[in-house]
This record gives C-alpha cells, structure tokens and sequence, in this order.
C-alpha cells in the first residue's frame, strides 16, 4: 500500500496536482489511499468522490469513443491480472512476462 501511494503522490505532483504540497495531496486523495473508504481495491471511483478530491473531471458520455479505449483497456488489464503473471517488462518493442503458481493458503 505504501508503494502505491508514494506513486499515486509523486505521480500527481509533477501533474494535475503540481504545486501543491505531498502532505496537501494525501490528504486531498485519502478517500482512495484508506481501505476503509474504498473497500476493495477494484471499486470504481465516482466523478462526485474524484471531483471531491480536487482531480480535474472531464465527463465523458458512454459510448464515446474514449469510453471504448478505456473500456478496453480495463478489460484487457483485467485479464492480464487474473492470469498467474508474477512479472511483466515491456517496452515499445517486446514483452516478457514470468508466470508461476498462485500459492494456496493452509486451512
């Protein structure tokens, strides 16, 4: 969790967020960083939460052409993710991807 927030802080700061303090943007995505808020680590984000957030919204209408890309990618991310993948690099060129077994929890 921490690694993920790092990321999502800095990933901000140098972006929509950018000039605002890392303690400032914390607080402002809390809602997103507290299990407790989000539950589950897939759960879709309204536009009222990211909006409430001090994100910069766009609304899309859904059968535009940008909800189709990004309809494909969740899909295709989805996939990848409840495969037995272990480790992906990629590059503009190749990809290379370690596969391995999901190990099973004692009863």
């Amino acid at each position: 969790m921490a690694l993920a927030e790092d990321i999502a802080i800095k990933t901000l700061a140098s972006g929509m967020m950018k000039g605002k303090s890392e303690k400032r943007i914390k607080k402002d995505i809390k809602i997103f960083l507290t299990p407790e808020k989000t539950k589950t680590h897939s759960r879709p984000i309204s536009p009222k939460e990211a909006e409430g957030s001090g994100l910069n919204i766009k609304h899309e209408e859904l059968k535009s052409d940008i909800w189709k890309l990004v309809y494909e990618l969740y899909v295709r991310t989805n996939n990848f993710v409840s495969t037995h993948v272990l480790k992906c690099v990629e590059n503009k060129d190749n990809s290379f991807v370690i596969g391995g077994e999901v190990p099973k929890l004692k009863k």
